[in-house]
This record gives C-alpha cells, structure tokens and sequence, in this order.
C-alpha cells in the first residue's frame, strides 16, 4: 500500500472523496464488532468535544445519517447558558463539550439575527387575520382587532384597544407586503 491518500467516488453527489484517519479508524471499530454508523457517530462526538467539526462535515457529504448522541453533542454545543437559563448545563456536560458552536453572519455585517420565532408568531397571526377577512367577511380593522383580543385574553389598553394590536396590525401588513415569501408555515 502506498502513502498516498486513497480517493473514492460519491456518485450521487459528484464529490471525489480522500480516505482519510476517520475512515481508517471507522474499519478498525468495524473490525472491532461496531457498526459502521455507531463508529462514525463515536468518531464524529469525539472530534465535536474537541471543537472540530470536521469529522462530521466529511461524513455528512458522504451520506452518513448522525445519531442521537451526535445531536444531542450539537444541542450541547450551541447551548448559551446566558440566553437560556433554564437549560443551563450541568458542569460535568460543560466539562465534556468545552466548546461551544456560535452562529454568526458569513457576509461578517454586524447585529443579530432575526429571531425566528417572532417570525413565525407574526406569520400565524397573519394567515388569521388573513382567514377572517376572507371567509369570515370581516374589515382589515375587525379582523385585526378580533385576532389582537384573541391573543391579548381580552385585555385592553389605554386605547381601548387589545394590548397586542399594533403586533397583530404589523405582523399582517408585512406579511401582506410579502405575500408570504420564504413563509414556513
């Protein structure tokens, strides 16, 4: 055997894979009596509580499905104990996976991320004001305040009006204004 890297073929992607330490390392646990999607999983945990995910990049590009444990090593990794309190980690998780995975823009711009459950909260309360004018024969205004009461519990405001009015109101015109592109529901 030579010492030059060994190369396989993906068809199905069209990718020209190198054999690589991974690899070697999954045929030794195979030979071992592990399955080959067990080893690859154990192969692609060790590496994430290192901070590497390359192990796992490589084996995704070759089809590889990852397991429980290797999701459960990525909600550990993107876990942030000061945005969510209540699913702090335990000192010995924090111990095992020192690194945490941070998602940031690749165009480097600056500020956060929309989050996307507001999105969805807007896009719902959108397709139901939406739904009362359309089968319900309601105005833009009764259909907006009939969704706002219905979320707000019957509270109201200074106005007179649902405390979540204006959230009702914005949440349809922009969903109006965009006809529900890149909508997820």
């Amino acid at each position: 055997m030579s010492d030059r890297p060994q190369h396989e073929e993906d068809p199905s992607s069209g990718f020209e894979y190198m054999t690589t330490v991974y690899d070697v390392v999954v045929r030794i646990l195979v030979d071992l009596g592990v399955s080959e999607s067990d080893a690859k999983d154990r192969i692609i945990i060790h590496c994430l509580a290192r901070g590497d995910t390359d192990a796992f990049v490589h084996y995704q590009r070759k089809g590889h499905v990852p397991g429980r444990g290797v999701l459960s090593a990525f909600s550990i990794m993107l876990t942030e104990n000061a945005r969510n309190p209540g699913i702090g980690l335990s000192k010995k998780v924090a111990a095992e996976f020192p690194y945490m995975l941070v998602c940031k823009r690749r165009d480097g711009r600056p500020g956060r991320r929309d989050d996307p459950a507001v999105e969805l909260r807007d896009e719902v309360l959108a397709m139901n004001v939406k739904t009362l004018m359309a089968e319900h024969h309601h105005t833009y205004e009764a259909a907006i305040e009939a969704v706002a009461e219905l979320v707000s519990e019957g509270k109201k405001g200074v106005d007179g009006r649902s405390l979540k009015y204006e959230t009702v109101r914005k949440a349809y015109d922009h969903f109006a204004r965009s006809k529900g592109k890149n909508s997820p529901v």
